[in-house]
């Protein structure tokens, strides 16, 4: 695995990814957002659709992410987290706006 990407590399990666699946935004979490990343982290990112988003690009988001990053990804769209859950408080417990 190659040297964890700082959080202005995952931006300026994201951002345009974002624009072309017409996405309003994402967060980082998990280590990434913490600055705990080490070279074997993964991105952890959650999506924030869009009225004109399609929630069955969060594959295509995460396939672009993964062959621009060289990173395993983890792509979540905000609509399907459970408020209820532990994962949802971790989640917003981490969070880190990059878009």
């Amino acid at each position: 695995m190659s040297e964890p990407l700082s959080r202005d590399e995952i931006t300026q990666i994201i951002r345009p990814i974002l624009r072309r699946y017409h996405a309003s935004g994402a967060a980082l979490f998990g280590s990434y957002a913490r600055g705990e990343a080490t070279q074997d982290s993964d991105i952890d990112l959650i999506i924030y659709g869009g009225p004109d988003f399609d929630r069955t690009d969060i594959f295509s988001i995460a396939e672009e992410l993964f062959e621009t990053s060289g990173k395993r990804v983890d792509v979540y769209e905000a609509s399907e987290l459970n408020p209820a859950s532990d994962f949802y408080s971790s989640v917003k417990h981490d969070e880190v706006r990059v878009a």
